[in-house]
């Protein structure tokens, strides 16, 4: 199930069915959305600073998820958001869309909190196995791709923002 239909699960336990839920967010937002009963308890909402979450140095406000963001401490996406990662470590496993090279600290600081997680990614790479090869013409996405962006990026130093 969807890693944010948390009331899923507590259908799949009254009818004692394992569950996996997949969170097909990054792992780092998964760990920012593991904060907000934190946030929301240390009254931290609007966000100004975020120097306390495990694995996630230099991280600024704008790093974090849109509904990370509330100024609103009731906001209804907020609070769903909080029931969802409440829930997840009663899941018999987490998914989530990301890779051990890209997420590994990431990964390592949500293991406590989900015994069982297991990256997926990258999904792209699954283009490999599809018997159709009419499929593989459009790839994972079925926009155009532009690669002029790539050209005006490859023009600014490593590891440099953009200014």
């Amino acid at each position: 199930m969807h890693g944010f239909m948390a009331f899923t699960l507590i259908a799949a336990q009254e009818l004692g069915i394992p569950i996996v839920m997949l969170f097909i967010i990054p792992a780092c937002s998964l760990m920012a959305t593991m904060q907000l009963r934190s946030l929301k308890g240390k009254g931290l909402t609007p966000l100004k600073v975020v120097d306390w979450i495990p694995s996630m140095r230099d991280i600024h406000l704008r790093d974090l998820p849109i509904y990370v963001r509330t100024t609103n401490p009731n906001d209804v996406i907020f609070k769903f958001a909080i029931d969802a990662v409440d829930s997840a470590p009663k899941a018999s496993g987490v998914v989530i869309l990301t890779f051990d090279a890209l997420d590994q600290d990431v990964l390592d600081a949500l293991s406590p909190m989900f015994p069982r997680i297991h990256a997926i990614g990258p999904l792209q790479l699954l283009l490999n196995y599809l018997p159709n090869d009419r499929l593989k013409l459009i790839g994972y996405n079925l926009w155009k791709e532009e690669t002029e962006c790539l050209h005006w990026l490859n023009t600014k130093a490593p590891n440099s923002w953009f200014m």
